[in-house]
């Protein structure tokens, strides 16, 4: 009965009110034309041209404040990879959904990151067992490669735990820097820091990454009896990939080619280079750039290069071009200058730079270490610690340094071999003789002080570095390379 009701007076509807009207053109292809057709005729055009409307421009402010969340976590925290999900996120395995959310919970995870650091509680994890006693290493994703005081290098796998057959050669000095990249293995050798003595071998060889076949026993310009204390392989995907670059004791940073190894340029530096470090670019920006930017210890200063590879068919250009861009010079707020050559050094980029880099390059148009949100961070042959804000204010960048503490022993070495930055407010800092510190560079009115510090944590480290926020990852004068997870007190 209802519904012979309905019916008939669906049908006297019709009868008044004609056939159907047309949709509102904003709703074609929104609704079925029946359903869109019926909701007219009894709603109107007008009424449902407004109702369209609104939710059309509710549906926008949604979709404009959910791009505008997805800035703001870019802006802090770079871009989410999705074969690498941002640690500390809920359902890391799943896509993200809500970038409100999203930055929420990173903020959470940065803060709590930042506590558990301040606490300092290192607890082993896993460790790695090479030949013989390590001076060296550098990792990827997936593998790690150590040089060994044997004069070998041995890979291993980050997920394996396995630890590889020594490469087929050896350098006739200790492995004292390596770099790798997808296909190549990059090492140098010679005095590694705390005998001071000249190099009994101050070669600069490339290895096959697959199967540790080495390539070229000498590249570049080499460096005489002067340790090589930096070697740089870049991107292979990438124009760049046919490059690699060394630097040396002696103050040379030399260009060449892969895989012959041939010379291009050098550039001579004004003191010894005890560490070199290539800043990382912006991935997305920089996919067909042919400029990478390397950070070299010079004496008491540090040196901004670039370096460009001139991959068209313009044959007056060289193949590869290197260049100083900035050069900074560590002195404290009270004026006073680094007491001591610089030993140890890396940079942090915060995700911001990148939002003023233009699509097709890698970096910002000026040098790096005067740009606001980048920090670079070292240490010395002294102890001291020293870091440097860039800024756009005319004198370029200010820099803090802290002075070593005075429990250094006369016996043990005060260098400071290896430093990393924990988001940009901290420094983490290990010393030859063994001591690990943790430094607020921010501190008291902008002053850097010492959080803590542990004696004789492990003696002699070449290099530390995070594998994720909480871990830490440290070779010392065995041959193990071993992990720590930081942990919050319980």
């Amino acid at each position: 009965l209802l519904q012979d009701v309905l019916a008939r007076a669906f049908g006297i509807m019709r009868i008044l009110l004609g056939p159907p009207a047309a949709a509102p053109p904003d709703l074609d292809g929104d609704l079925l034309p029946e359903i869109s057709g019926w909701l007219s005729e009894f709603l109107g055009a007008a009424t449902l041209a407004t109702v369209g409307g609104t939710n059309r421009a509710w549906a926008n402010r949604v979709i404009s404040a959910e791009r505008a969340w997805e800035i703001c976590f870019r802006s802090r925290f770079g871009v989410p990879k999705n074969d690498k999900p941002f640690v500390g996120l809920p359902d890391n395995d799943k896509p993200f959904v809500g970038w409100r959310n999203t930055l929420f919970h990173a903020l959470i995870h940065e803060r709590k990151t930042a506590e558990a650091w301040a606490v300092g509680q290192l607890r082993p994890a896993n460790m790695f067992v090479f030949a013989s006693f390590v001076r060296s290493w550098a990792s990827d994703s997936t593998s790690l490669v150590a040089g060994l005081y044997d004069g070998t290098l041995q890979l291993a796998n980050w997920a394996s735990g396995q630890v590889g057959s020594p490469f087929r050669g050896r350098h006739d000095d200790e492995v004292v820097c390596v770099a790798l990249n997808s296909n190549f293995v990059l090492s140098g050798s010679g005095d590694p820091g705390y005998y001071q003595r000249p190099a009994e071998d101050a070669s600069v060889k490339l290895w096959q990454r697959m199967d540790g076949k080495l390539i070229q026993p000498n590249c570049g310009h080499g460096h005489g009896s002067h340790s090589v204390r930096g070697v740089i392989l870049f991107d292979d995907s990438r124009s760049l990939g046919s490059l690699g670059l060394s630097a040396g004791m002696d103050g040379r940073v030399s260009l060449f080619e892969l895989p012959s190894g041939n010379g291009l340029t050098c550039l001579q530096l004004p003191g010894p280079c005890r560490a070199a470090v290539l800043v990382p670019n912006n991935v997305d920006l920089g996919m067909i750039a042919s400029e990478a930017r390397v950070l070299a210890a010079a004496g008491c200063n540090v040196v901004e290069l670039s370096i460009r590879c001139n991959s068209g068919m313009d044959s007056e250009k060289p193949a590869a071009s290197m260049e100083v861009l900035h050069v900074v010079s560590p002195f404290s707020a009270a004026g006073r200058p680094l007491q001591s050559e610089v030993a140890g050094l890396t940079c942090l980029v915060a995700p911001e730079v990148w939002t003023n880099v233009k699509a097709g390059t890698a970096y910002p148009s000026g040098p790096l270490t005067t740009t606001n949100g980048v920090v670079v961070a070292g240490g010395s042959t002294a102890g001291e610690l020293w870091a440097s804000h860039g800024a756009r204010e005319p004198e370029g960048h200010s820099v803090v340094v802290l002075a070593p503490p005075r429990l250094h022993s006369v016996s043990c070495p005060k260098e400071v071999a290896s430093v990393e930055l924990i988001q940009s407010g901290w420094l983490l800092a290990v010393c030859r003789n063994g001591m690990l510190q943790l430094v607020d560079l921010v501190g008291d009115g902008g002053a850097p002080r010492r959080h803590w510090r542990m004696m004789g944590w492990r003696m002699y480290v070449s290099t530390i570095r995070l594998r994720g926020p909480r871990l830490l990852v440290s070779d010392g004068f065995d041959n193990v390379i071993q992990t720590f997870r930081v942990a919050q007190e319980e």
